[in-house]
């Protein structure tokens, strides 16, 4: 029947409602947090189907998966109050265009109205009508309405009840998502693409409410696949079977689940529930808050059963059936267990697991041993005919190699039932290590990102390398990982601001023992060079008319491998090169290129082996020298003291300027010397030191001018001791 803002009959929902509400009060809040935290909290990790990545912390939970070229998304408000804010006003879903820089809207509005529910969407189905009448039912009648405390508690209770059934009813069914407005389904544009949205609550007032906006990215190219029901497990109870799965390895990825049952061998399958099956926890129980518990009794003794769970997610379809598990309903009272379960690697790759009896009742026909990777199960039996009953042990010659192996022995009796001995571990005793890793090999790039990767092992029990580094071949290596690396290839980052131009690496190999290997070969790694050599300095100059010399102090850094000398005319702002010496040991250079009284401006830059260059020097401003004819001396003439055995040359000499004079000698005609510089005001020079063995001299005098002028030399004036 529907009535002024009812879908379906008011009572039943009420009914439902009231029913929790009365009932269980403590486990409002419990079942409430157990449903948010199942369904949408998973968002600050990366799940199976997707990437998120939630920018802020979200008052809006966000789930989406990639599937059929479709994004799916579903969101919830993260508490009562938020949720009944956004049933008025709406929330906005919007995609970014990065190519147009801008959003784009996909979805805005608020949940459907009355007659948009029943236009619109299945209202026979009853997570449709739950959801509208979340919304929009009538409040419930209130037990304590005088007591304001009390009235308060049955409200704030009764609002709870509503949000947390809408959003089951959304899990449940994509028609309940859409009529709360809380999912959407969007079109993948480009295959493979990264898609950016945003949600938000529209037009809220500041009074009202203060959040976020909840930005989340899914990635296109990670495509949803159904996902079974994990850590299935099946054991009989007395005149019931108990299905159990785990809630922490499911409960990210379904909101409910589905039980079924083959009696024709896993031939066919009937579902044991008509809605999805969701189970809280709770504080008495541990086992409730580790699985998913579920009691079939309408079972018959000794029959067997095959049992299967299929998970629903929040986007409102099933997943994978988990494995099937056989099971038959007995009578669990069965043998006594063995005890002091043993099991032990006895070499040539074997187990030998051992247990001892205290009683072998009547009715027992033995023992199997089970065996599992892990101690929480699965366990499997290792054979199907049972041990005799005077059999007390096994060998396991098909082991789990490398890992682990865990074993349970069971008794059984003539009626199938068995009791199970305390699980015991056995351990392989591996004392062999792995081989010396090969072909190391690495990179670093500009940025200090480190690329290492090395040829796999092939050894079976191999658990990872553990990568090593050092600034020397010679020095102690220093471990980067914490544990060993799964795979082949190493990225990490390095600083680059150091003067160590060379880092080396090593491996070694780990297997599940810890075992290690020999270190790999010493891989050495030159880091790009990103600072630029110090900048060398000018520090001497000479001018000639046709030429000037520059001399400047090397670059101290080591890695320079040529300098450039750089040039430009006194009052022009850019130098040009003139040349590039890649000798970096020579510290000179003469520019032949000059003209006489042109004034020039030199600089010079140091250049490294990575191509980096140096700051540029500090400028030289040189002139090159005016090329000025000088007269010479003419009237050069000379005078031998025979009395002290001293010669005397003197002259006459009068020009302008600032000059000296050069006195020059040859004796024997072995060439000119340079004997003594006279200043400008003296005419004369007294040569004191004649040599008896020689008996030629020859003189003369040339002028120097301090502008780097000078005179041709004067006219010889010759001596002969021997006339």
């Amino acid at each position: 029947m529907i009535v002024d803002h009812n879908i379906i009959d008011p009572l039943i929902i009420r009914q439902k409602i009231s029913f929790f509400m009365q009932k269980y009060p403590h486990l409002i809040s419990v079942f409430l947090s157990f449903f948010l935290l199942m369904t949408f909290c998973a968002n600050a990790q990366t799940p199976v189907d997707s990437i998120e990545v939630m920018v802020t912390d979200p008052q809006l939970l966000v789930k989406s998966r990639t599937k059929d070229g479709k994004v799916d998304i579903r969101w919830a408000p993260n508490d009562h109050l938020l949720f009944r804010i956004a049933n008025r006003k709406g929330y906005r879903l919007e995609r970014k265009d990065t190519a147009a820089n801008k959003w784009i809207t996909l979805l805005d509005r608020g949940p459907y109205t009355v007659e948009e529910f029943k236009a619109n969407l299945d209202t026979t189905n009853v997570h449709v009508a739950t959801a509208a009448q979340c919304v929009y039912g009538a409040p419930l009648a209130q037990i304590n309405p005088v007591n304001v405390l009390g009235s308060a508690k049955e409200l704030e209770e009764e609002q709870n009840m509503r949000y947390a059934f809408a959003l089951l009813s959304a899990d449940y069914e994509k028609q309940a998502a859409e009529g709360l407005a809380l999912g959407f389904q969007d079109k993948v544009l480009v295959p493979g693409a990264i898609q950016i949205y945003r949600l938000y609550i529209r037009d809220l007032n500041p009074e009202e409410a203060v959040m976020d906006t909840t930005f989340f990215v899914v990635n296109t190219s990670i495509i949803s696949a159904p996902t079974p029901v994990q850590k299935f497990l099946v054991y009989p109870e007395p005149n019931h079977i108990v299905i159990k799965w785990g809630k922490e390895e499911n409960n990210l990825f379904f909101s409910g689940y589905y039980i079924e049952r083959s009696e024709d061998e896993g031939k066919t399958f009937k579902r044991l529930n008509d809605q999805p099956l969701l189970t809280s926890d709770s504080e008495e129980f541990d086992e409730f808050n580790a699985f998913h518990l579920y009691s079939d009794k309408d079972v018959l003794s000794g029959k067997s059963y095959h049992y299967r769970v299929i998970g629903v997610t929040p986007f409102g379809d099933e997943g994978l059936p988990s494995e099937t598990i056989l099971s038959k309903a007995i009578d669990v009272n069965g043998p006594m267990p063995p005890v002091n379960v043993d099991a032990r690697d006895i070499g040539n790759n074997t187990i030998r697991v051992c247990w001892e009896t205290r009683q072998i009742s009547e009715d027992q026909t033995g023992f199997v041993v089970w065996r599992a990777a892990s101690p929480t199960g699965p366990f499997y039996p290792l054979f199907e005919n049972p041990l005799p009953n005077t059999i007390s042990e096994y060998i396991d010659k098909n082991a789990i190699p490398i890992q682990a192996n865990y074993y349970i022995v069971y008794s059984l009796d003539d009626k199938a039932n068995q009791n199970g001995s305390a699980i015991t571990m056995a351990v392989w005793y591996d004392t062999i290590p792995p081989a010396q890793p090969q072909a190391l090999a690495g990179y670093i790039d500009t940025s200090g990102y480190l690329t290492l990767a090395w040829a796999y092992g092939e050894e079976a029990d191999l658990q990872g390398y553990n990568i090593y580094w050092s600034n020397g071949p010679d020095r102690e290596f220093y471990p980067l990982n914490a544990k060993p690396v799964q795979g082949n290839i190493f990225l990490d980052s390095i600083t680059m601001e150091t003067i160590s131009e060379k880092i080396f690496y090593k491996i070694v190999a780990v297997d599940f023992n810890m075992n290690q290997s020999d270190p790999s070969e010493v891989l050495e790694l030159i880091r790009p060079d990103i600072i630029r050599p110090a900048a060398p300095m000018l520090s001497a100059y000479k001018s000639y008319p046709d030429s000037i010399s520059i001399t400047w102090q090397l670059s101290p850094s080591k890695d320079v491998v040529a300098y450039q000398v750089f040039r430009k005319l006194s009052g022009q702002e850019k130098y040009d090169v003139l040349t590039t010496i890649s000798d970096p040991r020579q510290n000179t250079f003469t520019d032949k290129s000059t003209k006489a009284g042109q004034t020039y401006v030199y600089a010079i830059v140091a250049i490294d082996d990575a191509m980096l260059y140096s700051k540029i020097s500090d400028p030289y401003t040189i002139t090159a020298l005016k090329v000025l004819k000088r007269v010479p001396i003419s009237n050069l003439i000379g005078r031998i003291d025979e009395a002290t055995a001293e010669f005397e040359l003197s002259w006459s000499y009068q020009a302008q300027g600032d000059y000296e004079y050069v006195i020059f000698r040859n004796v024997d005609d072995n060439g000119w010397q340079n004997v003594a510089n006279i200043r400008k005001s003296q005419q004369s020079y007294i040569d004191k030191n004649l040599f008896r063995a020689s008996s030629n001299f020859k003189y003369a005098v040339q002028v120097i001018y301090k502008d780097g002028g000078e005179a041709p030399l004067s006219n010889i004036v010759q001596l002969n001791l021997l006339d």
